[in-house]
Protein backbone atom coordinates (compact mmCIF):
# COMPACT_ATOMS: atom_id res chain seq x y z
CA UNK A 1 0.00 0.00 0.00
CA UNK A 2 2.81 2.50 0.58
CA UNK A 3 3.87 1.86 -3.08
CA UNK A 4 7.15 0.38 -1.83
CA UNK A 5 6.67 -2.84 -4.53
CA UNK A 6 3.99 -2.82 -7.25
CA UNK A 7 3.25 -6.64 -6.88
CA UNK A 8 2.79 -9.23 -4.14
CA UNK A 9 2.05 -12.71 -4.01
CA UNK A 10 1.55 -15.07 -1.10
CA UNK A 11 -1.78 -15.71 1.08
CA UNK A 12 -4.61 -13.45 0.02
CA UNK A 13 -6.26 -12.65 3.51
CA UNK A 14 -4.49 -9.25 3.53
CA UNK A 15 -5.02 -8.46 0.39
CA UNK A 16 -8.79 -9.22 1.12
CA UNK A 17 -8.95 -7.22 4.59
CA UNK A 18 -7.45 -4.19 3.05
CA UNK A 19 -10.27 -3.98 0.19
CA UNK A 20 -12.98 -4.51 3.18
CA UNK A 21 -11.29 -1.13 4.73
CA UNK A 22 -11.45 0.45 1.46
CA UNK A 23 -7.39 0.41 0.40
CA UNK A 24 -8.18 -0.51 -3.26
CA UNK A 25 -6.45 -3.99 -3.07
CA UNK A 26 -7.27 -6.69 -6.05
CA UNK A 27 -6.08 -10.00 -6.74
CA UNK A 28 -5.14 -10.84 -10.08
CA UNK A 29 -3.56 -14.16 -9.95
CA UNK A 30 -4.74 -17.19 -8.44
CA UNK A 31 -2.07 -19.76 -7.33
CA UNK A 32 -2.91 -22.73 -5.10
CA UNK A 33 -6.48 -22.87 -4.59
CA UNK A 34 -6.77 -25.78 -1.98
CA UNK A 35 -5.23 -26.00 1.41
CA UNK A 36 -1.77 -28.13 0.19
CA UNK A 37 -1.15 -29.09 4.69
CA UNK A 38 -0.92 -32.81 5.64
CA UNK A 39 -2.18 -32.62 9.42
CA UNK A 40 1.55 -34.29 11.44
CA UNK A 41 1.00 -35.89 14.92
CA UNK A 42 3.47 -37.63 17.02
CA UNK A 43 3.29 -41.51 16.51
CA UNK A 44 1.12 -42.21 19.65
CA UNK A 45 -1.52 -40.47 18.59
CA UNK A 46 -3.71 -42.64 16.02
CA UNK A 47 -7.10 -40.39 15.75
CA UNK A 48 -7.68 -36.89 15.45
CA UNK A 49 -9.64 -36.35 18.55
CA UNK A 50 -6.52 -37.32 20.51
CA UNK A 51 -5.10 -33.96 19.63
CA UNK A 52 -7.34 -32.81 22.49
CA UNK A 53 -6.03 -30.78 24.94
CA UNK A 54 -2.44 -31.23 23.13
CA UNK A 55 0.02 -28.32 21.97
CA UNK A 56 -0.18 -27.74 17.83
CA UNK A 57 2.35 -25.62 16.26
CA UNK A 58 1.01 -23.06 13.39
CA UNK A 59 3.95 -20.37 12.09
CA UNK A 60 1.52 -17.14 13.50
CA UNK A 61 -1.98 -16.18 14.45
CA UNK A 62 -3.82 -15.26 11.48
CA UNK A 63 -1.26 -17.28 8.71
CA UNK A 64 -2.82 -19.92 6.36
CA UNK A 65 -1.74 -22.67 8.28
CA UNK A 66 -3.68 -21.01 11.01
CA UNK A 67 -6.41 -20.14 9.01
CA UNK A 68 -6.56 -24.27 7.39
CA UNK A 69 -6.35 -25.41 11.09
CA UNK A 70 -9.46 -23.13 12.04
CA UNK A 71 -11.29 -24.15 8.78
CA UNK A 72 -10.17 -28.01 8.39
CA UNK A 73 -10.01 -29.24 11.44
CA UNK A 74 -13.36 -28.75 13.00
CA UNK A 75 -14.63 -30.96 9.75
CA UNK A 76 -12.62 -33.43 10.83
CA UNK A 77 -14.03 -33.43 14.92
CA UNK A 78 -11.77 -31.30 16.53
CA UNK A 79 -12.24 -27.90 17.63
CA UNK A 80 -9.09 -26.20 17.65
CA UNK A 81 -9.79 -22.71 19.12
CA UNK A 82 -11.30 -25.11 22.47
CA UNK A 83 -9.73 -27.73 22.23
CA UNK A 84 -5.94 -27.42 21.82
CA UNK A 85 -3.35 -24.76 22.68
CA UNK A 86 -2.32 -23.68 19.60
CA UNK A 87 1.03 -22.15 19.58
CA UNK A 88 2.89 -19.74 17.15
CA UNK A 89 6.30 -21.46 16.31
CA UNK A 90 7.25 -19.97 12.97
CA UNK A 91 8.26 -21.43 9.45
CA UNK A 92 7.32 -24.98 8.21
CA UNK A 93 10.94 -26.15 9.21
CA UNK A 94 10.89 -24.29 12.65
CA UNK A 95 7.02 -26.54 13.02
CA UNK A 96 8.70 -29.83 11.97
CA UNK A 97 11.50 -29.18 14.60
CA UNK A 98 8.54 -28.51 17.13
CA UNK A 99 7.25 -31.67 16.86
CA UNK A 100 10.29 -33.77 16.83
CA UNK A 101 11.76 -31.70 19.90
CA UNK A 102 8.61 -32.36 21.90
CA UNK A 103 7.30 -29.30 22.29
CA UNK A 104 4.26 -29.81 20.21
CA UNK A 105 2.09 -32.95 19.75
CA UNK A 106 0.90 -31.70 16.08
CA UNK A 107 0.92 -29.35 13.04
CA UNK A 108 0.48 -28.45 9.50
CA UNK A 109 3.17 -28.83 7.31
CA UNK A 110 3.82 -29.20 3.23
CA UNK A 111 6.62 -31.69 1.68
CA UNK A 112 9.51 -31.52 1.49
CA UNK A 113 8.99 -31.79 5.55
CA UNK A 114 6.12 -34.40 5.14
CA UNK A 115 8.55 -36.96 3.96
CA UNK A 116 11.02 -36.09 6.59
CA UNK A 117 8.47 -36.38 9.30
CA UNK A 118 7.20 -39.96 8.36
CA UNK A 119 11.23 -41.13 8.10
CA UNK A 120 11.04 -40.18 11.60
CA UNK A 121 8.40 -42.02 12.36
CA UNK A 122 5.54 -39.28 12.93
CA UNK A 123 1.78 -40.50 11.51
CA UNK A 124 0.08 -38.34 9.19
CA UNK A 125 -3.80 -38.16 9.96
CA UNK A 126 -5.14 -36.21 6.94
CA UNK A 127 -4.12 -34.48 3.93
CA UNK A 128 -6.01 -31.63 3.62
CA UNK A 129 -5.03 -31.14 -0.89
CA UNK A 130 -7.46 -34.73 -0.90
CA UNK A 131 -10.47 -32.71 0.82
CA UNK A 132 -12.55 -31.26 -1.40
CA UNK A 133 -13.05 -27.86 0.09
CA UNK A 134 -11.89 -24.51 -2.07
CA UNK A 135 -9.37 -22.40 -0.76
CA UNK A 136 -7.44 -19.31 -2.22
CA UNK A 137 -4.55 -20.47 -0.71
CA UNK A 138 -2.22 -17.98 -2.10
CA UNK A 139 -2.19 -15.44 -5.00
CA UNK A 140 -0.56 -11.95 -7.02
CA UNK A 141 -2.52 -8.55 -6.34
CA UNK A 142 -1.88 -5.35 -6.80
CA UNK A 143 -3.41 -1.93 -6.36
CA UNK A 144 -6.05 -0.11 -8.05
CA UNK A 145 -4.45 2.25 -9.04
CA UNK A 146 -1.67 0.15 -10.35
CA UNK A 147 -4.02 -1.74 -12.93
CA UNK A 148 -5.71 1.90 -13.59
CA UNK A 149 -2.18 3.45 -14.19
CA UNK A 150 -0.13 0.44 -15.72
CA UNK A 151 -1.59 -1.87 -17.40
CA UNK A 152 0.92 -2.73 -19.64
CA UNK A 153 2.92 -3.61 -16.86
CA UNK A 154 0.93 -5.92 -15.32
CA UNK A 155 -0.27 -7.70 -19.11
CA UNK A 156 3.37 -8.06 -19.26
CA UNK A 157 3.71 -9.83 -15.74
CA UNK A 158 0.54 -11.90 -16.11
CA UNK A 159 2.12 -13.56 -19.52
CA UNK A 160 5.52 -13.72 -17.73
CA UNK A 161 3.40 -15.64 -14.65
CA UNK A 162 1.71 -17.59 -16.83
CA UNK A 163 4.53 -18.82 -19.01
CA UNK A 164 6.26 -19.67 -15.69
CA UNK A 165 3.23 -21.59 -14.66
CA UNK A 166 2.89 -23.79 -17.90
CA UNK A 167 6.92 -24.47 -17.56
CA UNK A 168 5.44 -26.17 -13.82
CA UNK A 169 2.91 -28.21 -15.24
CA UNK A 170 4.62 -29.22 -18.37
CA UNK A 171 8.34 -30.49 -17.21
CA UNK A 172 8.35 -32.06 -13.73
CA UNK A 173 11.89 -33.36 -14.30
CA UNK A 174 13.10 -29.19 -14.99
CA UNK A 175 11.00 -28.03 -11.84
CA UNK A 176 11.78 -30.80 -9.61
CA UNK A 177 15.67 -29.33 -10.13
CA UNK A 178 14.60 -26.28 -9.58
CA UNK A 179 12.75 -26.99 -6.35
CA UNK A 180 15.53 -29.31 -5.22
CA UNK A 181 18.05 -25.58 -5.50
CA UNK A 182 15.74 -24.26 -2.88
CA UNK A 183 13.94 -27.08 -0.60
CA UNK A 184 16.80 -28.90 -0.60
CA UNK A 185 15.22 -32.32 -0.14
CA UNK A 186 15.83 -35.92 -1.26
CA UNK A 187 14.09 -37.15 -4.70
CA UNK A 188 11.47 -38.74 -2.56
CA UNK A 189 10.68 -35.06 -0.88
CA UNK A 190 10.92 -33.21 -4.36
CA UNK A 191 8.51 -35.01 -5.62
CA UNK A 192 6.03 -35.45 -3.56
CA UNK A 193 6.42 -31.59 -3.03
CA UNK A 194 5.26 -31.37 -6.75
CA UNK A 195 2.20 -33.53 -6.85
CA UNK A 196 0.85 -32.35 -3.67
CA UNK A 197 1.80 -28.71 -4.63
CA UNK A 198 1.79 -28.52 -8.40
CA UNK A 199 -0.24 -31.06 -9.69
CA UNK A 200 -2.92 -30.58 -7.16
CA UNK A 201 -3.33 -27.33 -6.46
CA UNK A 202 -1.88 -25.38 -8.81
CA UNK A 203 -4.62 -24.32 -11.51
CA UNK A 204 -2.94 -23.90 -14.97
CA UNK A 205 -5.03 -21.11 -16.10
CA UNK A 206 -4.54 -18.94 -13.41
CA UNK A 207 -7.51 -17.27 -12.46
CA UNK A 208 -8.55 -16.70 -8.91
CA UNK A 209 -10.75 -19.16 -7.71
CA UNK A 210 -13.96 -17.56 -6.63
CA UNK A 211 -14.97 -20.56 -4.87
CA UNK A 212 -11.62 -20.72 -2.90
CA UNK A 213 -12.45 -16.65 -2.13
CA UNK A 214 -15.66 -17.55 -0.91
CA UNK A 215 -14.14 -20.34 1.58
CA UNK A 216 -11.98 -17.49 3.20
CA UNK A 217 -15.17 -14.60 2.98
CA UNK A 218 -17.24 -17.08 4.79
CA UNK A 219 -14.03 -17.78 7.86
CA UNK A 220 -13.49 -13.88 7.62
CA UNK A 221 -16.93 -13.31 8.50
CA UNK A 222 -16.83 -14.56 11.72
CA UNK A 223 -14.36 -11.50 13.01
CA UNK A 224 -15.19 -9.08 10.54
CA UNK A 225 -19.40 -9.19 9.94
CA UNK A 226 -19.07 -6.85 7.01
CA UNK A 227 -17.04 -10.20 4.78
CA UNK A 228 -20.42 -11.72 5.07
CA UNK A 229 -21.95 -9.24 2.57
CA UNK A 230 -19.20 -9.33 0.66
CA UNK A 231 -18.76 -11.27 -2.68
CA UNK A 232 -15.59 -12.95 -4.49
CA UNK A 233 -15.75 -10.34 -7.22
CA UNK A 234 -15.43 -7.31 -4.74
CA UNK A 235 -11.46 -8.98 -4.49
CA UNK A 236 -10.74 -9.98 -8.10
CA UNK A 237 -10.04 -8.38 -10.76
CA UNK A 238 -8.97 -11.10 -13.42
CA UNK A 239 -9.00 -9.37 -16.70
CA UNK A 240 -5.70 -9.43 -17.88
CA UNK A 241 -6.00 -13.56 -17.57
CA UNK A 242 -9.80 -13.48 -19.33
CA UNK A 243 -7.86 -11.28 -22.32
CA UNK A 244 -5.24 -13.21 -22.63
CA UNK A 245 -7.63 -16.90 -22.40
CA UNK A 246 -9.50 -14.96 -24.86
CA UNK A 247 -6.94 -14.64 -27.37
CA UNK A 248 -5.73 -18.40 -27.65
CA UNK A 249 -2.94 -17.81 -25.16
CA UNK A 250 -3.42 -20.45 -23.28
CA UNK A 251 -4.82 -22.52 -25.65
CA UNK A 252 -1.58 -22.37 -27.38
CA UNK A 253 0.72 -22.52 -24.40
CA UNK A 254 -1.13 -26.05 -23.39
CA UNK A 255 -1.55 -27.53 -27.02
Amino acid sequence: MSGEVAISQGGVTGAINSNLKGAGTYIILGGADRFPYQLVVSADIKQIRELKGKRFAVSRIGSADHTATLFVLPKLGIQPDREMNIVQVGSVPSRLAALISGSVQGALLIPPETVKAKELGFRILANFADIDIAYQQNGVYTTRDLISKRPDLLRRFVIAYSEGNHYIHTNPEGTEKIMQKYLHGDENAIREAYTEIVLKATPKIPYPSKPGIQTLLDFIAQPAPEAGHAKPDDFIDAKFVKELEGKGFYAKLYR
